[in-house]
């Protein structure tokens, strides 16, 4: 099934994509909310499959780092993905492998930024 994620998490994946290093779980809290609180949120990225733990400390979310997987780099760069229900776990969409998705979350071989055809004419001066 085709999944939209929630901003609030795109933005965390978002940080971690940027940060390019291992981040903490307390760095990943960008907005103090009741909802992030206990750290949950933490817990259900790495469920969905989204990051993975490099150094868990047992019951300390916050002093854990996390680092993207390469469907949690791909997701922060598109912001949706495959759900698959019966699993909960966020998939890369149908043809796109995990060698394909490069360290920035953008496909190999896609440009940055895609021309917009007409819109950079050079305009001629005419007396």
């Amino acid at each position: 099934m085709h999944f939209l994620i929630a901003a609030t998490e795109w933005q965390q994946l978002r940080f971690a994509l940027r940060a390019g290093r291992p981040v903490y779980g307390s760095e990943l809290r960008l907005v103090p909310t009741r909802k992030t609180k206990d750290g949950m949120f933490l817990t259900n990225l790495v469920v969905r499959g989204l990051l993975e733990t490099v150094d868990q400390v047992t019951g300390d979310p916050w002093a854990t780092t996390y680092r993207l997987t390469a469907v949690g780099r791909y997701v922060a760069d598109y912001g949706e993905c495959d759900f698959d229900t019966g699993t909960n776990v966020c998939r890369l969409p149908v043809g796109i492998s995990a060698d394909k998705v490069g360290p920035t979350g953008r496909l190999d071989g896609t440009p940055k930024v895609l021309p917009v055809p007409g819109v950079y004419k050079k305009k001629t001066a005419t007396k």
